[in-house]
């Protein structure tokens, strides 16, 4: 999380299934409204100031070209209208701050997924200015990817979009070829190959398939 704050409530769990902008966990925002609020209710009086400031100057203006007024008044009131546009520029810059602290204090679902594990509970204190630790691990399932690691004399038989087979068990089910490794994984002996397979969406990861092309 973006922000620094106590954590209030965590609204998910291992293996539970969320869409797009579901709210995962949230802070508690009473510090942050109380800002955000305060922000916003600063600009009114600043935009008057500003406008007051405006009109002034231009009062003075025409005074000016009338040479009834000294150009040191003159300076003077583009200088309080100056003094006014930047108090309000700042309120604002201010008050979309404290706005965006409030959203973030919110987690949401950046994709719809599944939650994989759950790494805070309320109560917790979230440090955001010093090194952020994971509030909660999302997965996409859909759809699943195999993974293998294939000598070079296999992985020149592939290419990216190449339809392959994937058996789980006693069923197999249509992939495609995602991404093919250029540099070998020494750790893996081999190089890298990547397969969307959308009939497995749901299945828990790490199961053992094989690919057939």
């Amino acid at each position: 999380m973006p922000v620094s704050g106590v954590i209030s409530r965590v609204l998910v769990t291992p293996g539970m299934h969320v869409q797009k902008g579901a709210l995962l966990a949230e802070l508690d925002a009473t510090g942050l409204q109380a800002q955000s609020d305060a922000s916003a209710a600063t600009l009114p009086r600043l935009r008057a100031e500003r406008d007051e400031a405006q009109r002034d100057l231009k009062r003075m203006q025409e005074l000016y070209d009338r040479t009834v007024l000294s150009t040191t008044d003159l300076d003077q009131a583009k200088l309080r209208f100056t003094r006014a546009q930047s108090a309000l520029r700042e309120g604002e810059a201010q008050a979309r701050m404290h706005k965006f602290q409030l959203q973030e204090s919110r987690l949401l679902a950046p994709f719809a997924g599944v939650v994989v594990s759950v790494m805070a509970s309320p109560g917790q204190v979230v440090a955001a200015a010093l090194q952020p630790k994971p509030v909660i691990v999302l997965a996409q399932d859909k759809p699943m990817r195999a993974l293998a690691w294939l000598p070079a004399a296999t992985v020149t038989q592939l290419k990216t979009g190449q339809a392959v087979t994937v058996s789980t068990g006693q069923s197999s089910v249509p992939g495609t070829v995602a991404a093919v490794g250029l540099e070998p994984d020494a750790s893996k002996n081999g190089y890298p190959v990547a397969v969307d397979v959308p009939g497995l969406a749901g299945m828990p990861a790490g199961l053992a398939v094989k690919l057939k092309w």
